[in-house]
């Protein structure tokens, strides 16, 4: 398995000799993410076309190879050990993954795995296919997102804080009055500095469950209205603070920004012991430990120590996986979601910090000037600085601020989907019968539909039928 061969084990000692590699061929943008970020390894140029580095993990070599000669599949593998990182997150990236997989197969080597980004919609299953064990060449596969065909043998699942800092998890569930925690109810000092505030009221335990993560973040820029919020209620006792929040004119406002709108008033009953109750939980890292803030518990609940060795979200998902398991089967509702860091803050500081690597206080001394976009980046004379270099961050620019504008664009699409979900089309559509009946056409259309229904129906009993 991959996991045993890159493992820090007691083997890996610098003293011991390298007697085998592994090349890793960078397929896709993630692959130098993975090597200089997570193996902390180097890079060189060789030239145009192509980098390498290289690792020792002893008794493991591990070299990495990527670039544009790489991602035309014009490499020549020279070892029998080889690991892909590919990019499968849209159908056209699949299909050139899976061309990849074929090529590299010819090479009839001992081993190979992928680590592959996948889809978001968790559907991965041209890969898993591909597996040894069904048939294929692959022997394992690290899927980033989740996949149904995770086994933790074959196929594992890439951790998925490594690209992106994940404050906190946020967890749907079918609230069950019965069902009982696992931990241990925080009653002692650590309230003090643990923001936990009490559910006072009802339908507001989504906004709340992301709330306890956002207050119990350090060094996260809350903006003013948070920021205040806070600062007021940091003295306050659980109970007190959730009804602070429930008075708070910008939660509450921001909250009903997200409710539907409707002309029909609906008298409000409390769910009866047949209804379904969903509840929103929250997951957090905190003091080294791992906490579920629920605020219809009396405190934060208390799951025990984080190995400083393992992401904390390891341990919350086997909690999260031991509370599924306890409606044996017979609920599928869940929802697990992460809070993780603003991509579009995040761009745009990584673009600022670019261009202060470009820009010179004073042209006066510059030797070359670039243009890019309305902006002139002037260079030193100097050495420092080569042109290959002021190359690789122009274009890195560039390829950041493509994803900033993807971003943008995403969150303009949100808005407008948000405006639609809410907006009440109920007077638009008594309008529309209206005047389908003033013009004779309701009653021939209600018809036609009914027709339809019943065609329908009789095409399945007919299915149904034995033969």
């Amino acid at each position: 398995m991959i996991a045993y061969w890159l493992s820090f084990g007691d083997e890996g000692t610098g003293t011991q000799e390298c007697r085998h590699t592994v090349e890793i061929l960078g397929i896709s943008a993630l692959s130098t993410f993975v090597w200089e970020s997570i193996f902390d390894g180097n890079l060189t140029r060789v030239d145009d076309t192509w980098l390498r580095g290289e690792m020792m993990m002893p008794p493991w070599k591990l070299v990495f190879k990527t670039g544009p000669a790489i991602s035309n599949g014009m490499v020549s593998v020279e070892q029998s050990c080889v690991i892909l990182i590919l990019n499968g997150r849209t159908r056209p990236k699949a299909e050139d993954a899976l061309r990849w997989i074929s090529r590299i197969s010819e090479l009839k080597l001992e081993y190979i795995a992928v680590i592959l980004l996948g889809s978001e919609d968790c559907d991965n299953g041209w890969l898993t296919r591909r597996l040894r064990i069904n048939g294929g060449m692959l022997d394992d596969i690290f899927v980033i997102y989740d996949s149904l065909e995770i086994d933790d043998e074959h196929v594992f699942r890439w951790p998925l804080g490594t690209a992106t800092p994940i404050h906190g998890l946020v967890f749907l569930y079918k609230w069950n009055p019965g069902s009982k925690t696992s931990g241990s109810v925080v009653s002692d000092s650590r309230l003090e500095s643990i923001y936990f505030a009490k559910q006072v009221i009802q339908n507001a335990c989504a906004t709340q469950a992301l709330l306890s993560i956002l207050l119990n973040v350090p060094n996260l820029e809350l903006g003013t209205a948070l920021t205040e919020f806070k600062e007021f209620s940091a003295s306050l006792d659980p109970a007190m603070r959730g009804l602070a929040l429930s008075n708070c004119e910008n939660i509450r406002k921001t909250h009903n920004s997200f409710a539907r709108q409707s002309i029909f008033e609906m008298d409000s009953k409390q769910a009866g012991k047949d209804d379904d109750v969903f509840h929103f939980v929250s997951y957090i890292p905190f003091g080294g430990r791992l906490y579920e803030l629920d605020g219809l518990q009396e405190g934060p609940i208390d799951h025990g120590a984080i190995e400083p060795s393992e992401n904390w979200w390891n341990s919350a998902r086997e909690i999260i996986q031991k509370r599924i398991k306890e409606f044996e089967g017979d609920e599928i509702h869940f929802n697990l979601m992460a809070v993780i860091e603003d991509k579009c803050s995040r761009f745009s500081k990584e673009i600022t910090e670019l261009r202060e690597k470009l820009k010179v206080r004073s042209p006066r001394h510059c030797l070359n000037v670039i243009i890019h976009g309305d902006e002139h980046f002037y260079f030193q004379n100097s050495e420092e600085m080569q042109e290959s270099e002021r190359s690789e961050i122009m274009s890195r620019i560039a390829q950041v601020e493509q994803q900033l504008q993807t971003e943008n664009d995403k969150r303009r699409r949100w808005q407008v989907e948000n405006i639609r979900r809410k907006h009440n089309y109920v007077p638009f559509i008594v309008e529309l019968l209206k005047l389908l009946g003033k013009q004779g056409m309701l009653m021939p259309l209600y018809m036609k539909a009914k027709e339809r229904v019943r065609q329908k129906s009789n095409s399945s009993l007919w299915f149904l039928a034995p033969s």
